[in-house]
């Protein structure tokens, strides 16, 4: 009998691994999709604002694993001042932003900051105006 329960006890322990493993991976990519989203509906084209769109990665307890632990929003200094010069970048940008979901495990949290200073503003005032346009059937 203890034979018996030892078989059980490693193929439940088996499925038990998979199930959280494939429950990560669907974490993970629920995660991609959702900083894809923020970043490719951002109301500001300009790139710079884009660009600054960070994951954070925290575990249960509350410490940083990826992406920060300062508790500033400092954004990266501007390169150019020119309109749209940032758009080039972007597709790097998300690319090592989103390298920071791989290590993203059960019980995680997960955040996405922008760290531009008028950000709060801009999101503000599009929230707005996007109600305004979905109840009037207009877009912003």
């Amino acid at each position: 009998m203890a034979a018996v329960n030892i078989f059980l006890g490693k193929q439940l322990k088996d499925i038990l691994k998979e199930a959280v493993g494939e429950f990560e991976e669907q974490y993970q990519r629920l995660a991609g999709d959702l900083y894809d989203q923020i970043v490719q509906n951002s109301p500001v084209l300009t790139g710079y604002y884009k660009t600054n769109h960070s994951i954070l990665i925290r575990s249960a307890n509350g410490q940083f694993k990826k992406g920060g632990g300062s508790g500033t929003l400092q954004p990266p200094q501007k390169e150019s001042e020119e309109p749209g010069a940032y758009i080039n970048n972007l597709g790097g940008r998300v690319s090592a932003e989103k390298a920071k979901i791989g290590d993203l495990v059960i019980g995680d949290i997960f955040t996405v900051r922008t760290e531009v200073p008028y950000a709060d503003e801009v999101e503000q005032n599009h929230l707005v105006y996007g109600r305004a346009g979905a109840e009037f059937g207009f877009s912003n």
